[in-house]
């Protein structure tokens, strides 16, 4: 669980920037997978981030909403917006210091908010002058969506979905060869992104075998899929979670 943080009204911009980015950095979870690197950042870390007094003081002290005629019931109004539909979002774009007026922008799109995340990539921004952003920060903007994007799983779930391989909440993840020499992942999972099943704060520490599929489908006809307790798709492939107790004839073959 992310330790919490205040920002202060009354601190200048650069301060609360670095300020923030230093949060993230503290709070971003690394690791491997499958070949693959991880990189996410905690959804209690998001939450701790963006309290309303937060994004309220980081809004005040921003440079350029202060350029532009941005009276303070305006500030309110967008303060509380990113609050309530823009917490992934508001990251994103401090960690990239693109500030507030880029965010205001692309909040004023259509289909745009963390409810529409991930975004595509034929997502542009224009002020209310129909004048584009440049594209270049609006690539960066849109890369950044994935150490936001971690999911949060449900127990007995299989039809669950995960945008990006990249920030797969796992911890810890070792190669195995289970039954048949086939292949198959001993991983840990972060605690924030699971629901259910009784595990608690205990969840780091609980051990769950990863076999990948190329369909839910085929998943079904596995005999793993008897004692699953959720499953995703991910990228094209098909992700069944076992507990990993219940599989403790495997052996490891290398790390991940």
């Amino acid at each position: 669980m992310a330790q919490p943080l205040t920002i202060l009204n009354t601190s200048s911009h650069s301060l609360q920037l670095m300020q923030i980015q230093s949060y993230i950095i503290e709070n971003t979870v690394t690791s491997k997978f499958n070949g693959h690197g991880i990189e996410f950042i905690p959804r209690s870390a998001i939450y701790a981030l963006t309290t309303k007094t937060n994004i309220e003081a980081v809004v005040n002290q921003d440079p350029d909403l202060k350029t532009i005629y941005f009276p303070a019931h305006s500030k309110a109004f967008f303060s509380n917006r990113v609050f309530n539909e823009a917490k992934r979002m508001f990251i994103m774009v401090m960690t990239l210091r693109l500030g507030m007026d880029f965010l205001r922008i692309a909040l004023r799109q259509s289909h745009s908010g963390d409810n529409h995340l991930p975004l595509s990539y034929a997502f542009r921004i224009h002020d209310e002058n129909n004048v584009f952003w440049d594209d270049g920060d609006v690539v960066r903007f849109l890369d950044a969506q994935e150490m936001v994007c971690a999911p949060t799983f449900r127990a007995r779930q299989f039809g669950q979905k995960a945008a990006f391989r990249s920030s797969l909440p796992i911890v810890q993840a070792d190669k195995m060869e289970g039954p048949g020499d086939e292949v198959v992942w001993r991983v840990r999972f972060h605690q924030d992104s699971f629901i259910g099943g009784g595990w608690g704060q205990d969840m780091e520490q609980t051990w769950f075998t990863v076999k990948m599929f190329e369909s839910e489908n085929e998943a079904f006809e596995d005999i793993m899929w008897a004692r699953g307790m959720f499953g995703f798709t991910c990228e094209y492939v098909y992700y069944l979670e076992v507990t990993w107790k219940e599989d403790n004839d495997q052996k490891l073959c290398a790390a991940g």
